[in-house]
């Protein structure tokens, strides 16, 4: 086997790099709401990046309770904001929902 062909296939697919811009958003408290991601990195991309449907993704960002735990990690890795902060984020956005 080639070995050129199994290093390229076990590296990690690349991160938009739109993603660092949350990031940084999200360190210089600017970033407020869920939905602010996605003034940035469209529901697309992220979906995509997820490996989640479209139309699923879609519904879940709108009722946010519907996310998973191990999505809301996958999400957290891709921002690279700690699981804790995106937790939380999601959780703040849903009481705003409900209000």
């Amino acid at each position: 086997m080639n070995n050129s062909i199994q290093t390229a296939a076990s590296e990690p697919p690349k991160k938009d790099r739109r993603y660092k811009f949350v990031a940084s958003l999200w360190r210089t408290g600017e970033m407020k709401t869920f939905y602010d991601i996605f003034d940035i990195v469209p529901r697309s991309t992220v979906a995509a990046d997820l490996g989640i449907n479209y139309e699923r993704f879609t519904r879940k960002v709108f009722e946010p309770e519907g996310f998973s735990f191990r999505e809301i990690y996958r999400l957290s890795f891709l921002l690279d904001i700690p699981f804790d902060d995106r937790s939380r984020l999601v959780a703040v956005t849903i009481q705003k929902n409900r209000e």
